[in-house]
């Protein structure tokens, strides 16, 4: 997250999504293997696993993770 000096943010991320959520939401990854192991999410990559565990893990997301989704939120504004 970072500005140019002329009012324009953007955000970095890694290249994939389960290291930009798991590294800095650790619960975020625990729930998500819950879910698989529980027969309620699947292993690939799977949009809908991926939203069940971030709307149902124990610790709400980091701020550096809300911070990132808000910049992408203003950018499409």
């Amino acid at each position: 997250m970072a500005g140019d000096g002329f009012g324009q943010m953007y955000t970095v991320c890694e290249d994939n999504l389960e290291t930009n959520l798991g590294e800095p939401w650790p619960s975020w990854g625990e729930r998500k293997q819950q879910l698989i192991d529980a027969s309620e999410g699947v292993s690939d990559k799977n949009a809908a696993t991926y939203r069940d565990a971030a709307r149902t893990a124990d610790v709400d997301p980091p701020y550096v993770l809300q911070a990132k989704l808000e910049n992408v939120r203003g950018m499409v504004r």
